[in-house]
């Protein structure tokens, strides 16, 4: 739900779809999708990586969660997992967020890991003053 909540930009539209926001945070393919294929066909311009690759028919229960990094697909035991690990190798090498799925990012960054970032979006803004008002 978080790329729902927290959507970016497209680039140069103003605020992105909802779709847009979901599938630059997670892309979702079908069961039995050749992985091996798939990220050999990604194209760096269009498709920036890390980013979460997911295998079934379902966003909540997928059969199989990877995080693509350079044309190499992770293997995750829960989609938890990979998004951790994304997230990590974002913060880490210091990577741009993409601009569709950025506030589902700098939300992760800022009130889930607690981590210093800036605080451009006004949803991440609005979501971190509340949650934090809830620990009161």
């Amino acid at each position: 739900m978080l790329p729902l909540i927290c959507r970016g930009r497209s680039k140069g539209r103003g605020k992105c779809s909802f779709k847009e926001s979901l599938e630059a945070f997670i892309d979702i393919k079908p069961e039995g999708t050749d992985v091996e294929f798939y990220v050999s066909k990604i194209d760096r311009n269009v498709r920036p990586q890390p980013f979460i690759l997911l295998l079934g028919d379902s966003r909540v229960k997928p059969l199989q969660s990877f995080v693509i990094v350079e044309r190499r697909a992770l293997l995750f035991e829960t989609l938890t997992k990979a998004v951790d690990y994304a997230f990590k190798l974002h913060y880490v090498l210091d990577l741009k967020y993409q601009s569709q799925c950025y506030p589902a990012w700098q939300f992760l960054q800022m009130v889930l890991y607690q981590l210093p970032g800036d605080e451009t979006s006004s949803t991440v803004r609005e979501l971190r003053t509340y949650i934090n008002s809830l620990k009161e």
